[in-house]
């Protein structure tokens, strides 16, 4: 039986082994500190700003540098038929418009053409594609491929790389025709496709998805949209009726809708006359209305014209959807405006409805300096007195002569005005049918004269047009007599002031100041009257979002204002705007899942004059938050 050996030899060979693992650890430690030493700072997380969800914090962005970075869309392109690449696809990058609107205005849900359209690209031969130096916005990818239906991605992410199917694009055709059986050529024809489609479908290619049948009443339509769908027939003298498009299309395959036959609908007459006489009106405007329509499109109804002996036949009215059918007719006189017919209800089909229009006079006279020589060119204005309708004619008048014709029957007030002298009254003006009333011949007398400059409260020079107002108050508004826009350095000038007790006030945009009581003499006196716009102050929003899992600062959504103590919103238009001196309640308009804007509020915010309250930074995230929390979507 062998030992093993000892001695000398085996404790050499364990000091050997004790200084090697004793170098490696120095040479680890080592490794590890010079790790540590060239480590590079770590960046500073952008989506790291310490506020409660849903609270808006006065506070400077804590990330100016996300403004300045760019980002790539990168994705493929493949068939999502048999999941092969396809090359030869337009991708096109957009950014949706988050531009201020009105208030009430919808916000659009996917975005319109921007100039990064210039950025667009093709698929390559393994299907791929990059868009390279986009600014950190939302973005929406669209994308189309002859043969291939479109397909879209909303709010496409920096980070990911996006695999984007497209399917053999679909075909429909189809026949119109006749309620007689013959071909009814030119006839409408337009495709909507469905679901989330249709959101995207309104802001592309429309007017691909429109067709006009040929001479034997027959279309097709290619590079449709798998899936569901709807197909309208549009056809002269018939109301619009959907065409019946089911099951939903497959890809690639074509649906033969069959023939659609108009129905020839039902029939009316409307005739309309001067009133008091059986003489004919022609080229007046008569529509018939469909109620209780269960198509809401078909509301519009349709609109015809009256012939030499005053007649509008309709015909193929509500045939397609209605079984006994009630009409609202009216007519449109661009002098008169809407007139109901003289039996005042509701028209079955093939009813014969009359109207009796009022006949119009003309209104005429002269109007001259003091010295009597004509006035070159001045203006004329005729109120209506009667009741609460305030219609107005107008016309210009040169060499001293005017004539305003298509006055309809009634009493007027005439306002004679040039303006180094007085506006002159004529109170009553009896306008009858068909008549010439020639009101003679209207001096004017002079006027007095303000005149002044316009200055900032702060001293600093008007940076816009300021408009001054001279009027007198009527109940709870004003009645403006006189009015000048400002020049560039503040001067104003009113001239043919009349004389009497009158309120004089700078306005612009949303700075006003409060009125100033005034005196004026009779004649050619003269007022010097110098005011003051209180200067304005500024609010400033940065708004940001989460994409790709880091806050970056993106477009301002709009914005509405409530001032504190006023009547009525204003739209915030941007950091540039001006606003009065005062505390508002800012309120941010979001899109909902329906398209509606979903209001969410900015808070209450002080503006101080010549100041800017800000910035102010948002958290879009935080608010849709909000948002789904208030709706439960």
């Amino acid at each position: 039986m062998r030992s093993e050996p000892s001695g000398p030899a085996n404790g050499s060979m364990q000091t050997r082994l004790l200084v090697f693992f004793g170098l490696f650890g120095a040479l680890a430690g080592l490794a590890l500190l010079l790790a540590l030493l060239l480590r590079p700072e770590p960046k500073p997380e952008l989506t790291s700003i310490e506020a409660p969800l849903r609270e808006v914090v006065s506070m400077p962005p804590a990330m100016p540098e996300a403004t300045k970075q760019s980002g790539s869309l990168l994705g493929k392109v493949i068939d999502g038929s048999t999941e092969q690449p396809l090359s030869g696809a337009t991708i096109l990058p957009v950014r949706p418009d988050l531009s201020p609107r009105r208030p009430g205005e919808s916000v659009p849900l996917w975005g319109v053409m921007t100039e990064e359209a210039s950025k667009r690209t093709v698929s390559g031969p393994d299907g791929t594609f990059a868009i390279h130096e986009l600014p950190p916005d939302y973005w929406n990818l669209w994308v189309e491929r002859k043969g291939y239906a479109f397909a879209s991605v909303a709010r496409a992410r920096f980070s990911e790389t996006h695999t984007i199917r497209l399917y053999p694009a679909a075909e429909i055709r189809g026949r119109v025709v006749l309620p007689d059986g013959a071909p009814a050529p030119g006839v409408r024809i337009e495709y909507t496709p469905q679901g989330t489609l249709s959101q995207v479908f309104q802001y592309f290619r429309r007017d691909l998805y429109k067709r006009s049948t040929d001479v034997d009443g027959r279309f097709e339509m290619t590079d449709l949209p798998p899936g569901l769908f709807t197909v309208e027939v549009y056809a002269e003298g018939y109301l619009p009726a959907p065409w019946t498009a089911e099951p939903p299309l497959e890809p690639g395959r074509v649906r033969d809708l069959g023939t659609k036959r108009l129905d020839g609908g039902f029939g009316l007459v409307a005739k309309v006359y001067w009133r008091g006489t059986n003489e004919p009106v022609e080229g007046i405007e008569v529509k018939a209305i469909p109620v209780n329509d269960p198509l809401p499109r078909t509301s519009t109804g349709l609109t015809r014209r009256t012939d030499a002996k005053g007649i509008a036949r309709f015909s193929g009215l509500g045939g397609q959807v209605l079984e006994e059918p009630r009409f609202q007719v009216t007519v449109l006189d661009w002098n008169s405006g809407v007139i109901m017919p003289d039996d005042v209800r509701l028209y079955a089909a093939g009813e014969e409805v009359v109207f009796h229009l009022r006949r119009t006079g003309i209104v005429k006279g002269k109007v001259v300096e003091p010295d009597g020589a004509p006035v070159e060119r001045f203006f004329v204005r005729l109120e209506e007195k009667s009741g609460d309708l305030q219609h107005q004619r107008s016309a210009f008048g040169a060499k001293g002569e005017f004539r305003v014709p298509d006055v309809r029957e009634g009493s007027y007030r005439l306002v004679a005005i040039y303006a180094p002298y007085q506006d002159e009254v004529i109170d009553l003006v009896e306008v009858g049918q068909d008549r010439e009333v020639d009101v003679g011949t209207i001096t004017l007398r002079p006027g007095a004269e303000i005149a002044g400059t316009v200055r900032l409260s702060s001293g600093r020079p008007l940076q816009r047009t300021v408009v001054v107002h001279l009027g007198r108050k009527v109940g709870q508004g004003w009645d403006v007599v006189r009015r000048a826009h400002c020049s560039a350095d503040g001067s104003y000038r009113l001239t043919g002031v009349p004389p009497g007790s009158f309120f004089l006030w700078p306005e612009s945009d949303s700075r006003t100041t409060e009125p100033v009581a005034v005196e004026m003499p009779p004649g050619r006196g003269f007022l010097q009257a110098d005011l003051t716009v209180f200067g304005e102050g500024f609010l400033e929003f940065h708004f940001f979002d989460e994409v790709e899992g880091r806050a970056v600062r993106v477009s301002q959504p709009p914005v509405q204002l409530q001032e504190e103590g006023r009547v009525g919103e204003i739209a915030w238009l941007g950091d540039g705007h001006p606003l009065r001196p005062g505390s508002y309640e800012a309120t941010a308009l979001l899109p909902g899942p329906d398209g509606t804007p979903v209001r969410r509020s900015l808070g209450r915010h002080s503006v101080k004059e010549g100041e800017r309250t800000g910035p102010i930074t948002v958290r879009l995230d935080e608010l849709r938050d909000d948002r789904k929390e208030a709706t439960g979507r």
